[in-house]
């Protein structure tokens, strides 16, 4: 005679085979892919581009000599209601639509496309005019990234270096959850007046060449779930299809009892 609890003990198992997660969908750098066989020189990073200003990036801007007083005047910023101030540690300059800073003294400066380096180049050049020796300062503290989706942690998070990776974002958020398909990482940039979307494949080796895998500012990760995922969420569009699933389920199971009892 069938007992009640070989009738529980079916169903939960076959309840548990069907909302577990496959441990091989969980990993980073499938192993099927033979990790392990890469060799362990030092490979060149080819596909690091740097960081490049466009417009309404946020610049700090610190301008030293061997005259400090001389070199005061190109550390007064203006606040917004047109007062100066004395520069802070952190001397703000935002970039106007034209992709110009308006700079003390030395007024408008357009620094749209340019890199770090090509900007301190430009205002050095600029204020050899004034000063001996000039030294600068100059980084990007606008630098945000968004993640969103399947992670622990979602929300938008400010980063104080100009080279970051996907990987280090994704750590910032916490990593990804179990229902993260990794397979399908989508990630929207904005560069340069255009809007692009990327496909990253987390569980494949070759991402690390991919041209995304090196964030640039102003970027959105966006993380999708898995199918699974369907079957833990409930919602009116789904809950006759999960009252049928279970259904079915029950009634395999039964059936799997029968078939036993009568062997």
């Amino acid at each position: 005679m069938i007992k009640l609890r070989d009738i529980l003990f079916v169903l939960f198992l076959i309840n548990a085979a069907s909302s577990c997660v496959p441990h091989r969908e969980l990993l980073y750098f499938r192993r099927d892919e033979a990790v392990r066989q890469i060799d362990s020189t030092a490979l060149s990073v080819q596909n690091y581009s740097p960081l490049k200003i466009q417009k309404n990036d946020v610049l700090s801007i610190t301008v030293r000599s061997f005259d400090q007083d001389l070199a005061l005047p190109f550390n007064i910023a203006l606040d917004k209601a047109g007062m100066t101030q004395t520069a802070s540690p952190l001397n703000t300059f935002q970039v106007d639509e034209n992709g110009a800073i308006d700079f003390p003294v030395l007024g408008e400066i357009s620094l749209l496309g340019k890199t770090i380096n090509e900007a301190k180049d430009t205002l050095d050049l600029l204020l050899q005019d004034y000063l001996e020796e000039p030294s600068i300062n100059l980084r990007l503290v606008s630098f945000k990234v968004s993640v969103l989706g399947e992670v622990r942690n979602p929300g938008t998070f400010s980063i104080n270096s100009d080279r970051v990776t996907l990987l280090e974002a994704l750590a910032l958020a916490q990593d990804l959850t179990p229902y993260a398909n990794a397979t399908n990482v989508l990630v929207i940039r904005e560069q340069d007046g255009n809007r692009t979307f990327g496909e990253v494949n987390l569980q494949s080796t070759n991402f690390i060449s991919s041209e995304y895998y090196y964030l640039k500012q102003g970027d959105v990760i966006y993380i999708e779930p898995r199918k699974d995922k369907r079957g833990a969420v409930r919602d009116d569009g789904r809950e006759v299809y999960s009252i049928i699933a279970l259904g079915a389920q029950v009634l395999v199971g039964i059936g799997t009892l029968i078939v036993i009892a009568n062997q």
